[in-house]
């Protein structure tokens, strides 16, 4: 903390001081914000003891329906005094949408004071990747044309656009248009 401070008579002084804030246990998960549907990946939480005794911590791992464990969601840590120990969990991401993951952690001391709990969110994508495809041609009068699109899957977001141009130089300024609109892709 800094503090600055002037007199009504031009005076002026400078403070500064520290302040360290911390509870006596806590919990810190590291989880991707993103992931895609099949993604499975390791959830590693670092548990902290700002205390002066080393202490036996439960762990828990607590998940909304977008997301399932894969092994155990309970776990023992033995963290030291003033000390830092870690463990992993696995998740699998199995539906899109927002899910939640909360690391819940307590000391078999007791009291109100030794236990946290701390949640993070996670947008899960669909199973999916762009597929973009350009087809070009010619349409003459009095012949029949039935635009070749691709199948999709059923169930998977999508966006069909079908321009037509009056000239090949038309077709080129639409590119340019495009590059101009969305230079990097």
């Amino acid at each position: 903390m800094r503090l600055v401070a002037s007199a009504a008579d031009g005076a002026t002084g400078i403070g500064g001081t520290s302040i360290r804030v911390t509870q006596p246990l806590h919990a810190e998960p590291w989880l991707a914000t993103h992931l895609t549907v099949g993604d499975e990946v390791d959830v590693p939480v670092a548990v902290h003891d700002e205390t002066d005794a080393a202490m036996r911590v439960s762990a828990s791992l607590r998940l909304s329906p977008g997301l399932v464990a894969v092994g155990p969601v309970e776990a023992a840590v033995e963290v030291g005094a003033h000390g830092t120990a870690a463990h992993v969990f696995r998740v699998r991401a199995v539906a899109a949408g927002e899910a939640r993951a909360t690391v819940l952690v307590a000391s078999g001391r007791g009291g109100p004071d030794l236990s946290d709990a701390v949640e993070r969110v996670v947008t899960v994508r669909p199973l999916a990747r762009a597929v973009v495809e350009t087809r070009s041609g010619t349409l003459a009068a009095g012949l029949p044309w039935t635009p070749a699109l691709p199948a999709l899957a059923e169930g998977v977001p999508s966006e069909r656009r079908v321009s037509f141009y009056a000239s090949p130089l038309a077709d080129t300024l639409g590119g340019f248009e495009g590059l101009i609109a969305c230079p990097h892709g």
